[in-house]
């Protein structure tokens, strides 16, 4: 009689195995089929961030381009104001000698006119000064145009090895 209780658990243990492997076969295929949308999501959602990373990455180096053209242009045009500021500080200590008194009446003369160079000149300096500072500011959106493409490829990188080892 034990024998025939040990053969019917043994085979009833058989059923319960076998009923547990076709419902984990089951749950198994199930959820296969519903994590296949997902990767396909994933994949998508994956290329649409890579396409967006080299449009961002495009136009970071359209700016960069025109920024640094402009100040390739702005220092070009600094070097030209440098030089017309040199001529006109020459003029302006030509026109109004320290020690010459016959040249004061014609300093005088120009005064009286409106036209001061003294004036003109420190107009001339606060522009080019204007001009530097902006040099300055473009030279420094420049920088942060290529740090923050760096991060960004870094960031694209970084996805992509984890989205292989997935």
């Amino acid at each position: 009689m034990i024998d025939w209780i040990l053969i019917g658990s043994c085979v009833l243990l058989l059923v319960v195995i076998a009923q547990l492997s076709i419902v984990y076969q089951k749950q198994s295929g199930q959820l296969h089929m519903r994590q296949e949308p997902l990767r396909k999501r994933v994949q998508s959602l994956r290329h649409k961030v890579s396409s967006s990373a080299e449009g961002v990455r495009f136009n970071a180096d359209s700016s960069l381009k025109e920024i640094e053209f402009s100040v390739e242009s702005l220092s070009h045009f600094d070097q030209v104001i440098g030089k017309a500021v040199e001529q006109l500080e020459a003029d302006v200590q030509a026109m109004f000698p320290d020690d010459e008194a016959d040249d004061v009446d014609h300093s005088a003369q120009l005064l009286l006119q409106g036209f001061d160079p003294r004036v003109v000149l420190d107009n001339v300096l606060r522009k080019r000064e204007d001009i530097e500072n902006h040099i300055t500011l473009l030279r420094g959106d420049a920088a942060n145009i290529r740090n923050n493409v760096q991060r960004l490829q870094t960031a694209v990188a970084r996805s992509q090895q984890k989205g292989k080892e997935s």
